[in-house]
């Protein structure tokens, strides 16, 4: 599996639903003692056996386990500071279906029909949505009439409701952003840009 040095010490393994292998151990090899060596992780998923560092000078004591979507969960001891420490490649991932919406042209003092976006959890961990809100240049002229996101958590392949509506006060093209915060480690803040313009309504004459 591994034989660069002095490692494999401190091993654990665990075997995902599909049979594959997956270990944490660690690794001492190019340290300057040897409790200053990395914690390492191997599995043969992808049909060889691949190695990578999970943590550098860290990674004593290690406990490896594999959660009901085969994630990887691995606690591990900091010997620099007397940390218990915990490392995952179980990461949410949030999107938005559609990505922006142009409400097209409305009259003034008018309102649109609905529009609605669909937040979903593509990743392998829940997705813990925060606040949905309105942002950016002109969110006076927009609403959001139905959120069920807010606060809530999406498990993995999950996914909620948002609706949003153009009331323009002006003739004008208006832009602004609904904003949805959650723990996705690389979109913490995701927007979906929103665009509409307010037109005038038709003038009738009538006669006597």
């Amino acid at each position: 599996v591994d034989s660069a040095g002095y490692v494999g010490w401190y091993t654990s393994i665990a075997i995902d639903s599909l049979d594959n292998v997956h270990i944490s151990y660690y690794d001492w090899y190019n340290s300057i003692d040897k409790y200053d060596g990395n914690l390492k992780y191997a599995t043969n998923a992808s049909g060889t056996w691949v190695t990578q560092t999970v943590d550098s000078y860290e990674g004593m004591s290690t406990s490896i386990a594999i959660d009901s979507l085969d994630n990887v969960h691995i606690s591990y001891y900091d010997s620099t500071n007397g940390d218990l420490k915990y490392a995952t490649n179980a990461v949410p991932e949030i999107s938005a279906s559609p990505a922006s919406y142009d409400f097209g042209s409305v009259q003034k003092r008018k309102s649109s029909p609905p529009a609605t976006f669909t937040i979903s959890n593509t990743g392998n961990a829940d997705l813990v949505i925060g606040s949905v809100y309105l942002t950016g240049p002109n969110p006076y002229q927009f609403s959001i009439e139905n959120d069920n996101c807010s606060s809530r958590t999406i498990a993995s392949s999950g996914s909620c409701i948002i609706e949003a509506i153009f009331s323009p006060t002006k003739k004008g093209t208006f832009n602004t952003l609904i904003g949805i915060d959650s723990n996705d480690p690389d979109t913490p803040a995701l927007n979906i840009e929103l665009t509409g313009t307010g037109v005038m309504g038709h003038m009738r004459n009538e006669g006597d």
